[in-house]
């Protein structure tokens, strides 16, 4: 086949399509901050020192930016960096806050992708023994927090929730495209600080070792 010169090809392509700008969508619609008010509306009373705030992480070990570059010495070698395409790197942990109280954090198994089964597995596995542990009258007035990723919003997960007792006002719907206020964010920064500084005290090991 001969080879088409660059001109060639977008002349030809100027007579069946056109270069666009994709338009700039603001990704709040009006469905959404209805969400947000009924959600604030429903809970504006409610007492979050009974919120089970839940969620998952993933700590990369190289940092968040990959940890690509940095200062070694001329009679050092830098150290091999992992990846996620390689298959490592990072683990996978999740966990749960209610006031001044944390359950976890408990790692998911290298491989295991979290889905309405197994994620529905692993809260039967690490936070129902909890669950069951508090007393029936406690039981009542807890509300089980997590947000709308698929295995979360599963039909599946929400049976499964059902079973063990989290159902209707048990269970708050997180509402969708929130900005992100889950305490718990605050638990992921200080494991995540904790595991790079580990990391790089790993790094330096090494070298001093060589």
């Amino acid at each position: 086949m001969p080879k088409v010169c660059r001109a060639t090809r977008c002349k030809a392509l100027g007579q069946v399509a056109s270069v666009k700008k994709a338009p700039k969508n603001p990704p709040l619609n009006q469905r959404h901050k209805t969400k947000r008010i009924e959600w604030a509306t429903k809970y504006m009373k409610v007492d979050f020192s009974c919120v089970i705030f839940t969620d998952e992480c993933r700590a990369m070990l190289d940092g968040p930016d990959g940890w690509a570059r940095g200062w070694v010495s001329s009679d050092h070698f830098p150290p091999v960096r992992m990846t996620r395409q390689q298959g490592g790197g990072g683990v996978m942990f999740w966990a749960a806050i209610i006031g001044d109280t944390l359950i976890g954090p408990f790692r998911v198994e290298d491989g295991v992708k979290i889905n309405a089964t197994t994620y529905s597995a692993f809260l039967g596995k690490y936070f129902r023994p909890w669950w069951k542990k508090q007393p029936l009258k406690r039981r009542k007035t807890l509300l089980f927090m997590h947000d709308n990723a698929p295995a979360h919003a599963a039909r599946y997960t929400t049976e499964w929730l059902r079973k063990i007792g989290i159902k209707d006002d048990n269970l708050m719907i997180w509402p969708p495209c929130s900005p992100d206020l889950n305490p718990i964010e605050n638990l992921w920064s200080i494991l995540k600080f904790k595991e790079r500084i580990r990391s790089v005290c790993c790094w330096k090991t090494v070298r001093v070792r060589r």
